[in-house]
């Protein structure tokens, strides 16, 4: 079987479009929340909602990375 870079290309651009949509979705439901209409300004409704989407992001890769970790190491065990 062939190797081609094509397909590593199409799955990164995959990834990064599930995290745009992913990040969209955080940022609708922080801003539908009751709380934001307390904030005056929709432009530091934005930041916040922002803010708070990279930190789940965030929380979510680094999960992730710990899950494969712990993954490598059963596989030594074995």
């Amino acid at each position: 079987m062939v190797y081609e870079q094509d397909y590593d290309k199409e799955i990164e651009e995959e990834k990064a479009n599930s995290m745009n949509e992913i990040n969209f979705l955080f940022e609708y439901e922080i801003m539908s929340t009751w709380w934001t209409g307390y904030i005056p300004f929709d432009w530091l409704q934005e930041i916040i909602a922002k803010h708070f989407s990279r930190k789940v992001v965030r929380k979510w890769k680094k999960y992730r990375f710990t899950k494969m970790l712990q993954d490598v190491k059963k596989e030594e065990k074995s």
